[in-house]
């Protein structure tokens, strides 16, 4: 089953519903207004982002850069790609993308789904800062898999990300399979270490436990004093309380 996500501009004019292939354009009432064609035929709702003024999506694989951006009033047109490709055929190098933005724009955050890093743009899609991560989660991903592509033996990167989010205006939430990295957004250009989180998905660590059953993080989101997680083993959304 193909994943799809609705992507909504803060002034509320159109819903941007994303999935395999393309973006369709929606009207406040639902209707259909256009469908937006992307570069990349393996897009999935983490590849896409939307702010105020632009979409973000992937480009063409082959492509020099990795994220063509759109404005978000029709016609919708392409204005200048960034994030320089890394042109790295082996998967999930350059095709597997996150991407993360808030709903002013002001900043755009991407990431290659295998590198332990981020890479903040501002909302000229300027590069202004890099954050690099170290630790048990990088030192476990640091193993190298060999991979198979059109019969030839090669060496691939694991997956590192499981998901970004920038729902919260001055917080990025990195997280992996099983830790959550919050980074605080100071100012316009500093980004600060704020939290490393796990998630339970029962009682267990309330009660001080040795044992206790941590979530598989495929999807986090912030909403104001609330932290939801899709996790790939519970059937249902898992609420946390959230406070930085």
């Amino acid at each position: 089953m193909h994943r799809s996500r609705f992507f909504c501009t803060r002034l509320g004019t159109y819903f941007f519903f994303s999935q395999m292939g393309g973006t369709k354009v929606l009207s406040r009432d639902l209707s259909y207004v256009a469908k937006i064609s992307t570069g990349s035929h393996e897009i999935i709702p983490s590849m896409v982002a939307v702010s105020l003024d632009h979409l973000y999506a992937p480009c063409s694989v082959r492509a020099p850069f990795r994220i063509c951006p759109r404005r978000t009033i029709a016609p919708f047109v392409e204005v200048t790609p960034f994030l320089p490709s890394l042109g790295i055929s082996q998967p999930p190098s350059d095709i597997a993308l996150e991407v993360t933005t808030n709903g002013t724009g002001r900043h755009v955050v991407a990431a290659f789904e295998g590198l332990p890093y981020l890479f903040v743009y501002n909302g000229a899609h300027e590069h202004i800062h890099t954050i690099r991560f170290f630790g048990r989660d990088v030192a476990e991903h640091s193993e190298t898999r060999e991979v198979i592509s059109d019969g030839i033996l090669g060496i691939g990167l694991k997956s590192f990300w499981s998901s970004l989010d920038m729902t919260h205006p001055n917080v990025i939430a990195a997280a992996t399979l099983r830790r959550a990295y919050l980074i605080r957004i100071v100012g316009n250009s500093q980004f600060e270490h704020a939290a490393t989180v796990q998630f339970s998905t029962d009682p267990a660590a309330d009660r001080g436990d040795e044992h206790v059953n941590l979530a598989a993080i495929r999807e986090l989101k912030i909403n104001g004093n609330s932290v939801f997680v899709r996790d790939s083993g519970t059937p249902h959304l898992l609420t946390y309380r959230f406070d930085l």
